[in-house]
């Protein structure tokens, strides 16, 4: 939504087996874009995302059971 600010964007195949959400915009200065993500995966397709993503590309990730999160997103 082009007014809205904060506005995430969802992305998940038909079977749901994964859902992506992640948030892309400029900083104030208009120079840089800044954004975040979130990834709820099955448990045997986090440990290989984690294995993935995180030691090559030093990304530092924070992780929450999916409980907890929906919780604190609601």
């Amino acid at each position: 939504m082009t007014t809205d600010d904060n506005v995430f964007i969802g992305i998940a195949p038909n079977d749901n087996s994964w859902y992506l959400r992640f948030y892309l915009n400029w900083d104030e200065e208009g120079f840089n874009l800044i954004g975040r993500f979130d990834i709820t995966l099955p448990a045997e397709l986090a440990e290989r995302f984690r294995k993935d993503m995180t030691e090559p590309q030093a990304i530092e990730l924070t992780e929450e059971d999916a409980q907890t999160y929906y919780e604190s997103i609601t």
